[in-house]
């Protein structure tokens, strides 16, 4: 998504379950050569045929798939590559087209941030290097996200890894300024940031769970558009959880 028990969260967005069958129906899709219907794919997967049809309207409608005349398809890139790879990275592409932002989705895995897709939108200016990402999570939106759900040994150790330098005068100056604003972060809440990574940019991120792993979506901007972050963050929020909701 990893964070002692104490501070764990029932309530968090969990995704294990019905991404695990939308995936089942992409493998099943695309086994098919990128072409079948609700009825082939149900048998295939051994889902019940209205929970088939329901999580691929789901998939349609995030532009995972099409539907011509009774028939899904697959875009021709999801035929050539890993189905769990493309739905993410169709769902995060969807989510950049419609905030015209800079979209990423992070995870929190043996120890490090890691950014596993990135979808860009040309009005937002070039994406951050995934590595950089990696190393400077206490200053961006995705980072912290994940960082507030570790326990404070956890956190401890991952700053004593990567140290916190004052990469801009908003950035946290010293690993204790930065556990006090991680400490300040309710679990499973979006975090907003300005200008902490890099003068004249922004970024919110929003916190997801797929099973025991915690992972953040998350978009950056540029601070001309600063006062829009706390619509387009509520709306991110609810456009996840209806997506979480729709899978289910």
């Amino acid at each position: 998504m990893l964070q002692d028990s104490t501070r764990k969260s029932t309530n968090g967005p969990t995704l294990i379950g019905s991404v695990q069958r939308a995936l089942r129906l992409l493998s099943a899709l695309e086994h098919h050569g990128g072409r079948a219907t609700a009825k082939q794919l149900a048998r295939d997967t051994r889902l019940p045929l209205a929970t088939a049809y329901h999580l691929l309207r789901t998939l349609q409608h995030e532009g995972a798939v099409f539907n011509e005349y009774g028939h899904y398809l697959l875009p021709p890139p999801v035929v050539t590559s890993a189905p769990r790879r493309e739905f993410t990275q169709t769902w995060l592409d969807s989510i950049g087209r419609d905030l015209h932002t800079v979209t990423y989705l992070a995870v929190y895995r043996a120890g490090d941030v890691e950014i596993t897709a990135v979808s860009w939108h040309p009005l937002c200016g070039l994406p951050a290097d995934p590595e950089r990402l990696s190393a400077t999570a206490y200053a961006h939106a995705a980072g912290q996200s994940l960082l507030a759900r570790l326990g404070e040994e956890e956190q401890r150790a991952h700053l004593a890894r990567h140290p916190v330098e004052p990469l801009t005068p908003h950035t946290a100056p010293d690993t204790e300024t930065a556990l006090r604003k991680l400490a300040r972060i309710p679990p499973f809440s979006p975090v907003v940031e300005l200008q902490e990574l890099a003068v004249g940019y922004a970024s919110a991120a929003v916190p997801v769970s797929f099973g025991a792993l915690h992972a953040a979506v998350a978009f950056s901007v540029r601070m001309e558009r600063s006062g829009e972050l706390g619509s387009m963050t509520a709306w991110l929020k609810a456009r996840t959880e209806d997506v979480l909701r729709s899978l289910a």
